[in-house]
């Protein structure tokens, strides 16, 4: 049984904590602001920010899951780069020879516009975040990968699942096609907690881990081939504005991002494509 820390138990952090106490592991957990845990964690409520020292535990692994409270730069700040920097400074005092080994939960948008019609971009393709948010996720990303801490990030492509219906909502009210087509990545929010789980158990089974993963699924898509596909099964017709153009039906922009890396360390994607991980969500939101 090892210790483990969430540091951020929100949806993913929460779905991960739960696998990781049926596995039978010490899980502590911190949330800011709701004192509501899994069952079996170890519950820390407070700002990770404003914590005492003593209140962080000696554990063999720290998962990093934040949610920034908005969109932008001052949000970014506070929830990635504050905690990383944070969480830095405790556990360089905690460490011993034997870890923390820290996992910090990042996004692909830390590769920018620049980067557009890049084919099977992966974890050796350099960050060059053209956001501001992004600019901030890769300045906590190497608070890390610059660090002395053992450490692996994980950069998440666009995370979907139940309770995010953003995309199902616009294909619904037939706004699927409001913008120009581009390349698109996502990763079901199973998977999401799967992966992450799966990282954990290879750590402690004494293997050694990449700095950076990509956690996407198997197949990049074209997003009006995602609408097209999902209006058929809602039996729903889209609207085409009248400024897009034959041009934009091409996608020119976006990138096609490879889990090459995760998938041969031996991780098995519970919905490898759009295709599967939208049908078991269809099922659900046809059904209200």
């Amino acid at each position: 049984m090892s210790s483990i820390l969430i540091a951020g138990c929100g949806d993913l952090g929460s779905g991960l904590a739960t696998k990781l106490v049926e596995q039978g592991h010490d899980v502590h957990a911190i949330r800011r602001s709701t004192n509501e845990f899994p069952t079996g964690v170890k519950g820390i409520l407070g700002d990770i920010c404003e914590l005492p020292e003593a209140a962080f535990p000696k554990v063999d692994l720290v998962y990093l899951i934040m949610t920034p409270q908005g969109r932008n730069q001052r949000a970014y700040e506070a929830a990635y780069l504050a905690t990383s920097q944070r969480l830095s400074q405790v556990y360089q005092k905690l460490a011993t020879q034997d870890g923390p080994h820290i996992f910090f939960i990042s996004s692909t948008s830390v590769y920018g516009s620049e980067q557009d019609g890049c084919l099977e971009l992966d974890e050796t393709t350099q960050a060059l975040p053209s956001s501001v948010t992004g600019k901030v996720l890769h300045q906590a990303e190497n608070v890390w990968l610059e660090g002395q801490l053992d450490h692996t990030v994980v950069r998440f492509s666009g995370i979907y699942g139940p309770g995010r219906n953003r995309t199902l909502d616009k294909i619904a009210q037939g706004q699927g096609f409001s913008a120009a087509n581009q390349w698109t990545n996502r990763i079901h929010r199973d998977d999401c907690v799967a992966s992450l789980f799966f990282l954990g158990q290879v750590k402690l089974a004494g293997s050694k881990l990449a700095s950076i993963y990509i956690g996407t699924d198997q197949a990049p898509v074209s997003q009006w081939e995602l609408v097209n596909w999902i209006a058929a099964h809602m039996e729903t017709e889209q609207e085409i504005s009248s400024e897009l153009s034959l041009n934009d039906m091409i996608p020119a922009k976006g990138k096609q991002l490879s889990s090459n890396a995760l998938q041969s360390l031996g991780y098995q994607f519970i919905y490898p494509s759009y295709v599967q991980g939208y049908q078991a969500l269809l099922k659900d939101y046809l059904s209200k």
